[in-house]
């Protein structure tokens, strides 16, 4: 078996002589092109370098292997990949996008590259659709069982446009974070500085740099729906994103028990608002009417502008009580905060939330 083993190493580096040298094993003199350098080659798109070789002129002609250094050759080449075994993938459009690896640090390289997850998948000639992307299917890919969401679920309203309440969204632009422009950054630092969780972490935002199982759902990146190239492109190209968001949304509501918290720039008016806030709470309601174990069991808002200022909420009408909690009451949170580190790595997600409020 080892001498078997050995055979397609040797069939090859065979072969790669004979793509270099062709019948003429000789070293042979080729001249550089312009504009090609001994600078390593970049990264593409799919996060590899470049196929072709560069040039060297490190090796000196005395050396035996003289000759491939200085010739060009492609791991691209069918019979080299044939012989070495390697299954190529299907051809992506190679678009430029710029997108930092979520939890990294100013100054640290960007990648260029779409997200390979579903590799596998891809090879067969599976494609993604919104019919795949069912509340169902998301309610699996949470990253927490039910006994870690409970009583430490954060979900937040949306913020009204100019001309449907100009002085509610006069008031949000006075709070800053302005790339997002609906409350998720300020509702998912609290819960991150409280030891909760909103929905920014819940699902996997892992890449193709640091994902050793790209083809877990689990492991999925599930928040590149403006990366050009990924698996979830096509919501933009479609104009999807908003049902895969309420998706979303509705399995997080279907997996939170005991105390729920929803910030709010107007805490004791939350009829007021619809949109994928209306379909949380009719999840969340038709589980507290349901009176199973781990429902939810009570609800509170949190003013998006004083985080101490916090109103049991009535699940028939969303209606406040008359006065605030108090420090001490159940479901009160007093007011914490997190190493600067670890909030950095709590809202990591956020930075794919492009000028647009995607749960609001």
């Amino acid at each position: 078996m080892g001498r078997l083993a050995v055979l397609p190493v040797f069939f090859a580096i065979t072969l790669i002589i004979s793509l270099a040298f062709g019948k003429n094993v000789a070293p042979r003199t080729l001249h550089t092109p312009k504009g090609i350098t001994n600078k390593a080659s970049a990264v593409n798109v799919r996060g590899h370098k470049d196929t072709e070789q560069k040039l060297s002129n490190d090796v000196l002609p005395e050396h035996i292997f003289y000759g491939n250094y200085q010739v060009n050759f492609s791991w691209n080449n069918k019979q080299l990949q044939a012989a070495l075994g390697i299954r190529p993938l299907p051809s992506l459009d190679k678009r430029n996008i710029v997108k930092r690896t979520p939890g990294s640090q100013p100054g640290d390289p960007v990648f260029k590259l779409p997200s390979c997850l579903g590799c596998i998948e891809a090879a067969a000639g599976k494609v993604t659709s919104i019919n795949d992307l069912t509340t169902e299917w998301l309610e699996k890919q949470i990253l927490l069982p039910d006994s870690q969401l409970m009583n430490r679920c954060v979900f937040y309203t949306s913020v009204p446009k100019e001309n449907e309440d100009k002085a509610e969204w006069d008031l949000r632009q006075t709070m800053g974070h302005l790339d997002h422009p609906g409350l998720s950054w300020f509702a998912t630092d609290w819960a991150c500085n409280h030891k909760l969780l909103s929905i920014w972490n819940l699902y996997s935002g892992k890449n193709d740099i640091s994902n050793p199982n790209p083809d877990n759902p689990k492991d999925r990146n599930y928040w590149e729906v403006f990366v050009d190239g990924s698996w979830l492109a096509f919501l933009q190209t479609n104009q999807v994103y908003f049902t895969y968001f309420e998706h979303m949304s509705r399995a997080m509501a279907r997996h939170c028990g005991g105390v729920v918290y929803v910030m709010s720039l107007k805490p004791r008016q939350l009829s007021k608002y619809q949109y994928i806030w209306a379909a949380e709470f009719s999840e969340l309601k038709a589980r507290y009417s349901g009176a199973s174990a781990g429902r939810p069991t009570q609800l509170v808002a949190v003013n998006a502008i004083d985080n101490t200022e916090q109103w049991n909420i009535s699940w028939d009408d969303l209606s406040a009580d008359s006065t605030p909690l108090s420090k001490g009451d159940p479901g009160h949170i007093d007011f914490v905060r997190l190493s600067l580190e670890r909030r950095a790595n709590c809202q990591a997600n956020l930075d794919y939330e492009v000028n647009m409020d995607w749960f609001g």
